[in-house]
């Protein structure tokens, strides 16, 4: 075994050690998903960084699994466990790089995913500390904590109004930065509105057998024609002096308990009370700073985006200043629609978790000495 090799061998069990004192049993979630549920989750954008595999038999389209979170998931509701408890893994996770050609493919993933806690703050503080234990004993002490919300234009939406499902695609407007004249970009889309959906999936088909096209990440004609129609629909979008109160609070990095502060400040100053979303934010830094964890220098982001759209609350980074902020060591956070969502709604518990890349930590331990 080289020495490269040793070293990463070594920082896998010194992180699944960090991991597993935080309780949990460990699980080996397949490493073949399919591939339609991370699209249906984080959107076709995703699929650039998916390693695809030949669709099994004509079936659904095959990915080899981009993170272990979801593949957790998964493996618990193939398991018909929908109790509450956490679980950790150790494994290969795959992704198309983005631009770097250094970057592999393959690379390993050290985990926790807690299902069904009772105190979200306290829950969101054992997930941070976990992962930060983790890079603690693969000799990794510098670290840089990033918080953001997934959940802060939903919070901002509900305030001024919304409600369910109208909440959701405003929530989502405001989240990719679009207005309502920019929210709807599919040429097919606004050709097929109009048309019910059963004409709506002729007219997919017809063109799949025109074009010699085929159906790709494991949809139907009619689930192509559903989602073309529900993007050509007028979209519920919040009113201008929303949106720039929006725009204004995205801008706001800060230390945390400032950042939220200021978050609640702007709202407040366009009419808009955030502060459940603000109470929950500061029991979680008291739960954090009770865990032991300091987050006097840690920083909030209320404008960054989110690469997996199953993310709907806290979420943390964790960078080693020596690797920068592109190659963050950890990452986690908070969603509690997942298994919902996975389920189609025969499970439903809160979820939050944790993960470190021991890859990066071994490399970043390298770098400091």
């Amino acid at each position: 075994m080289s020495a490269a090799s040793d070293a990463l061998a070594q920082a896998r069990v010194a992180a699944r050690t960090a991991f597993a004192q935080f309780g949990g049993a460990f699980l080996e979630p397949a490493i073949l998903q399919p591939a339609h549920t991370y699209l249906e989750l984080s959107g076709e954008e995703l699929r650039a960084r998916l390693v695809v595999t030949a669709s099994a038999n004509g079936g659904d389209e095959l990915c080899l699994r981009p993170d272990l979170t979801v593949a957790s998931a998964l493996e618990k509701l193939a398991r018909d466990d929908a109790a509450p408890g956490a679980v950790l893994y150790d494994g290969p996770a795959f992704r198309q790089p983005l631009s770097a050609v250094d970057r592999p493919i393959e690379f390993p993933q050290t985990g926790r995913e807690k299902f069904g806690g009772a105190d979200a703050a306290q829950d969101d503080a054992e997930a941070l500390s976990a992962a930060l234990s983790a890079c603690w004993a693969c000799g990794v002490a510098d670290i840089q904590i990033s918080f953001s919300d997934a959940s802060l234009p939903s919070a901002i939406v509900r305030a001024a109004g919304f409600k369910g499902a109208d909440a959701a695609r405003a929530a989502a407007l405001l989240r990719r930065k679009e207005d309502v004249k920019s929210q709807s970009r599919s040429a097919l889309g606004q050709a097929l509105s109009g048309l019910s959906l059963d004409a709506a999936e002729n007219a997919v088909r017809e063109i799949v057998a025109a074009t010699g096209a085929d159906l790709i990440g494991g949809r139907s004609a009619r689930d192509i024609a559903e989602r073309l129609l529900a993007r050509a629909a007028p979209q519920p979008s919040a009113p201008e002096p929303v949106r720039q109160a929006a725009t204004d609070i995205f801008t706001i990095k800060d230390a945390p308990a400032k950042a939220v502060a200021a978050i609640e400040a702007r709202a407040d100053k366009a009419g808009l009370s955030l502060k459940a979303w603000a109470d929950a934010w500061r029991a979680r830094i008291a739960a954090m700073e009770k865990a032991g964890v300091d987050v006097s220098k840690a920083r909030f982001d209320s404008g960054r985006e989110f690469r997996f759209g199953y993310y709907d609350g806290f979420v943390f980074e964790l960078v080693a200043p020596s690797l920068g902020e592109t190659a963050p060591v950890g990452a986690g956070g908070r969603y509690d629609g997942l298994l919902a969502a996975l389920s189609n709604n025969r499970v439903n518990l809160p979820a939050v978790g944790a993960m470190v890349r021991v890859d990066r930590l071994v490399q970043a331990k390298g770098a400091a000495a």
